[in-house]
């Protein structure tokens, strides 16, 4: 169940984003309606100077099973801990 639950979500990264999902706790309810996943994520992307710039954070996914018994990403939410990819952009390019 990890498995699709995981995969699907991926796909809206853009082509020099390299992020990584790793799940930390998984829980369905009882009814096996909803369930969630909680977990850290890593994502490389490139810097204004193409250089790899990697942020380290949390995520959290909301899953509903759907009446054909597949699985549907309702809520996919993350954040970053630490530095901002801000402060890898030139200054010029930033908006207060």
């Amino acid at each position: 169940m990890v498995r699709f639950m995981i995969v699907p979500c991926t796909g809206y990264c853009g082509k020099n984003s390299f992020p990584k999902w790793q799940p930390v706790h998984v829980e369905v309810a009882r009814s096996g309606e909803i369930g969630y996943v909680r977990g850290i994520v890593e994502a490389t992307t490139l810097d204004s100077k193409g250089l790899p710039f990697t942020q380290k954070g949390k995520h959290i996914e909301v899953w509903k099973k759907q009446a054909d018994g597949t699985w549907k990403c309702a809520i996919d939410m993350f954040n970053f801990d630490g530095s901002s990819i801000a402060e890898s952009i030139p200054e010029k390019t930033q908006t207060p």
